[in-house]
C-alpha cells in the first residue's frame, strides 16, 4: 500500500473515543507526518503513536471489563427482581390467607360473645330445681286455693238455698197471718 492509499483510509475514519481528544484521527494525523521526516523524528513519533495506541487500548480493555460488569449487574438485577416479584406473589397470597383467617376469626369472636351475653342471661335466671320447687309450691297453693273456693261456693249455695228457704218461709208466714186476719 502506498502513503496516499493510508492517508485516505486514516482521514475517513474521524470518531472521537475519549473527551480528551485521544482519539484515531489523532493517531492517523500523527503517523501522516510521520511520512515526510526524519528517522529520529520518526522514532519518536513512533513512540508517541504507540505509547497512544496502547493508552486506546487500555481504555478499551477497562470499557470491555466495565461492560462485562454492567452485564454482570444486569443479570443480577434480573435474578433480584424475578426473585422480588416472586416474593411480592407469595406476599400478596399470604395476604389472602390471612384475610380469609381474619374473618373467621372475628366470626368466631362475634360468636363467642353472643354466648357470652346468652351464659350472663342463664346465670341471671334462678336454676331449675328453684323454680321447679317454686311452682311446685304455686300448685300446692292454687289447690288450696281451689279447695277453699269450694268450700266457699258451697256454703254460699247453702246460704242462698237457706235465705230462699227463709224468704218462702216469711211469705207463708205473712199468707198466714194475712189469712187470719
Amino acid at each position: 500500500m502506498d502513503a496516499d492509499s493510508i492517508r485516505k483510509r486514516l482521514l475517513s475514519r474521524s470518531f472521537v473515543l475519549f473527551p480528551d481528544d485521544m482519539s484515531v484521527d489523532r493517531c492517523a494525523k500523527a503517523a501522516l507526518n510521520l511520512l515526510g521526516e526524519s528517522e529520529q523524528g520518526c522514532n519518536s513519533a513512533r513512540s508517541a503513536l504507540e505509547k497512544e495506541i496502547d493508552l486506546i487500548t487500555l481504555e478499551y480493555r477497562k470499557t470491555k471489563r466495565a461492560k462485562i460488569r454492567c452485564q454482570d449487574e444486569k443479570i443480577e438485577y434480573e435474578k433480584l427482581s424475578n426473585k422480588v416479584a416472586v416474593h411480592i406473589s407469595d406476599t400478596v397470597r399470604d395476604i389472602e390467607i390471612l384475610r380469609k383467617e381474619l374473618k373467621k376469626e372475628r366470626l368466631r369472636r362475634q360468636r363467642k360473645e353472643e354466648c357470652e351475653v346468652l351464659a350472663k342471661i342463664v346465670n341471671e335466671v334462678d336454676p331449675r330445681e328453684k323454680t321447679q320447687k317454686g311452682i311446685k309450691k304455686l300448685e300446692e297453693e292454687l289447690e288450696e286455693l281451689k279447695k277453699i273456693q269450694q268450700d266457699t261456693e258451697a256454703k254460699f249455695s247453702l246460704r242462698r238455698k237457706q235465705f230462699q228457704l227463709l224468704m218462702h218461709s216469711i211469705y207463708e208466714l205473712k199468707e198466714v197471718i194475712l189469712g187470719t186476719e
